[in-house]
């Protein structure tokens, strides 16, 4: 029987879990490998059924340890690569930034050249400014038609103001005319009542009663002798007309009143 027969069956398999350890561990493969070499030119055959019988174990134990090894491996967070994220989140068609340099700063450097959009969008903008500042002068058709539309809505309202002072004024003309008319019969009726009693002091009737009696009747020589102005005061007072020459006026008076 060798000497190193039986040796480490009592121990248990050894777990491997960082690359440290893989490199102890084949340091100590390395001297267990020296050693079977010395004691295979010691004990010859006997050696020879030792080393059979202990390589299993040994060679379990390593296959363990580099399993153990892969796993804790493939167990640990990957670094993610620094092109990753760019790769990821870069856009291809996003314009690139140009850095000027201090010398190009004094406007000689070439303006860059606008996309198809925004020379569009500068195309519409001065189109726009152009239409505002024709629209602003009424040279265009919408400014026109607001025109018009502002002068008929002031020929209406000046139409309707018209129709308002005019009927103001009708309203007044009304008011002082009734207002006259009120004023007349109130006179007409404080002149009855003086009249009234005018004539009770008189021992008479109404004035009005005494002015409605018949003129007394006059001789025609005396008509004939009249003076226009006393021949237009009888016709008054007969209600008859006063116009005409003194001979027609002699004529409707004696006519009247002889």
């Amino acid at each position: 029987m060798g000497r190193g027969r039986g040796r480490g069956r009592g121990r248990g398999k050894r777990m491997v879990t960082s690359a440290e350890d893989l490199a102890l561990r084949n340091e100590q493969q390395a001297a267990y490998q020296q050693k079977r070499a010395a004691r295979r030119g010691e004990d010859g055959e006997d050696g020879s059924e030792s080393d059979e019988e202990d390589l299993p174990e040994f060679d379990a134990e390593a296959a363990e340890a580099m399993r153990a090894a892969r796993d804790t491996s493939e167990k640990a967070p990957k670094k993610k690569s620094t092109t990753e994220g760019l790769i990821k989140t870069a856009n291809p068609n996003a314009p690139q930034k140009q850095h000027l340099k201090m010398s190009q700063l004094d406007g000689s450097a070439p303006k860059p050249e606008l996309t198809r959009r925004e020379r569009e969008e500068l195309d519409r903008q001065r189109r726009a400014a152009a239409y505002a500042k024709k629209h602003a002068a009424g040279q265009t058709d919408e400014a026109k038609a607001d025109l018009e539309r502002l002068r008929a809505a002031k020929a209406r309202r000046e139409a309707a103001e018209a129709a308002r002072s005019k009927e103001t004024e009708e309203e007044a003309r009304q008011k002082a005319l009734a207002k006259a008319q009120m004023e007349m019969m109130q006179g007409a009726q404080t002149l009855d009542k003086v009249g009234t009693e005018l004539a009770k002091e008189l021992g008479k009737g109404s004035f009005f009663e005494v002015a409605d009696e018949a003129p007394p009747k006059l001789d025609k020589r005396k008509v004939k002798k009249m003076k226009p102005a006393q021949l237009k005061e009888e016709l008054k007072l007969r209600g008859l007309s006063i116009q005409g020459n003194a001979k027609e006026l002699v004529a409707r008076l004696t006519e009247a009143a002889c």
